[in-house]
Parts: structure tokens; C-alpha cells; sequence
């Protein structure tokens, strides 16, 4: 089942959204209920970074792979978008088998979901990321979700910590050119 949207992109939009007031959420995510635990696979391609990420519903890691993408702009003195987007292309599936190898998982199929960064972030490389995600959600019966990058940061405070802060707590999100001190109140609601 394809669930969202990766054609809405949040590419653009001011740095200190009001994610539930400004967009209904459900336009990018319908609700999904699975049976916990469930895995779910993760890939982000944003900007010049491939990664992929198996995630069980207690937070815990089961397996990631990264492809850093530093040397090939390090001559360029910063990102170029092309470049990135054609890294994420020759990357993506090794990173997705990697990641499901570290986490003892034999294929996509093992997982119970797909999510993928819908945004901010280089159009070209989201694209990478979105319609490979689409078309392995497609092609398993998987539920698709779209993650909002800078949300994704932010929510990563509750997953990392033995015991996660209650809303609303305070955010410092630091994260390329998204530099923002943020109250977050809820999901979705970040000010």
C-alpha cells in the first residue's frame, strides 16, 4: 500500500514551520497501524550523504549504512547537486542491502514499512531517495511513509535518550543551513 505523498516537498519553506497549523499532516501520511515490534527500513538522500537505517518500533538500530559523498565535493569547495544526485543513484541499493545485512534481515521483504526524507533538501537527490522507496513499498505491499527531514532531527532527541523528554522541550537543530532554536510542542508541531 502506498501511503503519502513524496511529491509534496517541503523544499523552500520557511525555517520555523508551523507544521500542523500550516498543512494538514495526513496529506503526507495516512495513519498506519502495525502490529509492534515492527522494522521499518529508512533511507535519506537530502543532500550529499546516502543513508539507510533499519529501525525497530522501541528505537532501537538494527542495522545502517552510510556513503559519505565528502572527497567526491571536497574539489568544489561544497555540494554539487548533480554530482550528489548521480552518488545517491550508484550507492542507494548497495547502502539498502548493507543496512539489511548488519541488521540480519535477508531482504526488504523482512521489513514491515518504508520511509524515506520527502524534505528539506536538493530536489534531485530527495527524488533519488523518494522513488526508489516508492518503488520498493510498491513492489513488497509496504506501508510508505515520508519523513520530514529537520522534524526527523529533532524527533531523533526522543529516540536517543534512555528516557525520551516529554513535549514540549526545547530544540537546538543544527543541521546544514536549517539553524533554528525550536519549542517543540508535539508531533508536527515544532515553533
Amino acid at each position: 500500500t502506498l501511503i503519502g505523498s513524496a511529491t509534496r516537498v517541503d523544499v523552500g519553506r520557511p525555517k520555523a514551520v508551523q507544521w500542523a497549523t500550516e498543512r494538514d499532516i495526513t496529506t503526507l501520511a495516512a495513519p498506519v497501524t502495525l502490529d509492534e515490534p515492527f522494522t521499518v527500513l529508512g533511507i535519506e538522500t537530502s543532500c550529499d550523504d546516502t543513508g539507510v537505517g533499519i529501525v525497530r518500533s522501541d528505537g532501537k538500530i538494527l542495522g545502517e549504512a552510510l556513503s559519505s559523498q565528502a572527497a567526491l565535493h571536497e574539489e568544489w569547495g561544497g555540494v554539487v547537486p548533480g554530482i550528489a544526485r548521480d552518488a545517491h543513484m550508484e550507492a542507494l541499493d548497495c547502502m539498502i542491502e548493507l543496512a539489511l545485512s548488519r541488521a540480519g534481515l535477508s531482504s526488504v521483504a523482512d521489513v514491515d514499512a518504508v520511509a524515506v526524507t520527502v524534505g528539506p533538501g536538493l530536489e534531485i537527490c530527495l527524488r533519488v531517495g523518494c522513488e526508489t522507496a516508492k518503488q520498493i513499498a510498491k513492489e513488497h505491499g509496504k506501508p510508505f511513509v515520508g519523513v520530514h527531514h529537520l522534524e526527523a532531527h529533532v524527533l531523533m532527541a526522543r529516540l536517543a535518550c534512555e528516557t525520551p523528554p516529554s513535549f514540549p522541550f526545547l530544540t537546538l537543530l543544527v543541521s546544514g543551513g536549517h539553524c533554528q532554536l525550536l519549542l517543540s510542542r508535539a508531533l508536527g508541531d515544532h515553533r
